[in-house]
């Protein structure tokens, strides 16, 4: 395989889809990826993910994750359990004052086999887009993940959507650790890595994460029968991700009550995956 090309494979290996189940249903999707920070192995994905609204509250993530990078259709799916209140299994702060949490939150994957027994790929911190570099508006943005849950079934593996940079990165957008990306989103895409593609060194390619898709913006004054939605979305930006994990990393250290936050699931034994 070129060596391009398995560069993008490598990057789609740093995402999963996150199954939300509830009592054992599936009540929606989105897209996660993986962040090692130190020695320790997180799941990044939207707050509203695992807050969920109503029946629509997971009391598990479900993730698929590949047994081989040389037979990709091999997978098996793992459970993480979900707690709420001050128990909660995930790390999640706000950017100061009494505003609601940032929609960025670091699930703990405590399991030392994760590592050992499956094949993916870890961002980490040196992967992070600083936020004193800079986007020009329009410039293109990769959004890896799993729309309305629409994937690679039989290699289980996300597909790439283009949006563009349409607000000033030099500025946050509402006064928000945000930026707004014109592009087609859907549900499943919450969670999404925003990835900025670079030439590196000796004709490489470069790819850094500029942030987390979070939501697509609409107005209330929108009248469906004669305007089309305004295509623009929310991306919770990198530096989060920096302060996050470095925090839940310290905390985890200290010997903070971080349970087992994943497990096999039983009920699924490691088969090849299939586009039925």
């Amino acid at each position: 395989m070129p060596d391009d090309q398995e560069s993008e494979l490598d990057l789609l290996l740093h995402l999963t889809e996150i199954e939300c189940l509830n009592s054992g249903s599936v009540t929606g999707n989105a897209t996660g990826f993986f962040f090692l920070r130190d020695k320790y192995l997180f799941l990044i994905t939207n707050r509203h993910v695992v807050v969920g609204t109503g029946a629509g509250q997971p009391d598990q993530l479900r993730i698929t994750l590949h047994e081989s990078a040389d037979e990709l259709t091999k997978t098996t799916s793992y459970l993480i359990p979900i707690q709420r209140g001050v128990e909660k299994d995930w790390f999640e702060y706000t950017d100061g004052g009494d505003e609601d949490p940032i929609d960025v939150v670091a699930i703990p994957l405590t399991d030392p086999t994760l590592v050992e027994k499956f094949e993916f790929r870890s961002f980490g911190p040196d992967d992070l887009l600083a936020d004193s570099d800079s986007l020009r508006l329009g410039s293109q943005l990769l959004l890896l993940g799993f729309p309305l849950g629409f994937h690679d079934e039989v290699h289980h593996l996300p597909v790439a959507r283009t949006a563009f940079v349409a607000t000033a990165y030099a500025v946050p957008f509402q006064r928000t650790p945000t930026f707004l990306t014109d592009g087609r989103m859907h549900r499943g895409a919450s969670g999404s890595p925003a990835i900025v593609k670079r030439p590196g060194q000796s004709g490489s390619v470069e790819y850094k994460v500029a942030g987390v898709h979070s939501a697509a913006y609409d107005m209330a004054s929108r009248d469906p029968s004669q305007d089309d939605r305004l295509a623009l979305n929310t991306v919770w930006r990198a530096y989060l991700i920096e302060k996050l994990t470095a925090d839940a990393s310290r905390k985890w250290a200290e010997g903070a009550d971080v349970r087992t936050a994943a497990e096999p699931d039983s009920d699924s034994k490691p088969q090849p995956a299939s586009a039925s």
